[in-house]
């Protein structure tokens, strides 16, 4: 769920003694608040908001829905097909066989990780079928959140590159 949260203290003298002064100054800033959601929130941290005298009064921010709480996929998030990642035979360490998941990011750019790992490291060096990924040269890596053990895994992990 997302959510829209705004805190306003209004034991500041700006607020006035009585009610009618403290819905005049509320008013105030609720009309700021209207304005800068309107011509765009401009932070993710929060806002904060400022009475008539210039005093800290409280805050305002839009918490970001969260996709992946709900089991849902963010639509504006960018997405690399699995189709785009290449399975390959590789080995590692001293040859112990596996499968490597591979996608090829542009300007001789391949990242590439071994079946069941979380470790996905980028090269410039060709990745081909049967590579000893000990004999990469990597320049970039990555820990992807769970082990790669499919090709939605690597695209799932290139997307957010």
């Amino acid at each position: 769920m997302s959510a829209f949260t705004l805190t306003i203290d209004t034991s500041n003298a700006a607020f006035g003694p009585t009610p009618a002064d403290r819905g005049a100054e509320i008013a105030r800033i609720l009309a700021k608040v209207a304005a800068a959601l309107q011509t765009g929130y401009p932070s993710e941290q929060g806002e904060k908001l400022y009475d008539l005298n210039g005093n800290a009064c409280g805050m305002f921010e839009i918490e970001a829905f969260d996709f992946e709480a709900h089991g849902e996929t963010d639509p504006d998030a960018p997405t690399i097909d699995p189709a785009d990642i290449t399975e390959l035979t590789c080995t590692y360490g001293r040859g112990t066989p596996s499968t490597c998941y591979t996608w090829d990011e542009g300007n001789d750019a391949t990242w590439y990780a071994v079946a069941g790992s979380v470790n996905v490291n980028c090269t410039y060096d060709p990745v081909d079928d049967g590579v000893n990924v000990e004999d990469l040269c990597d320049h970039d890596t990555g820990t992807a959140g769970a082990p790669i053990n499919s090709a939605e895994d690597m695209a799932r992990f290139c997307a957010t590159i």
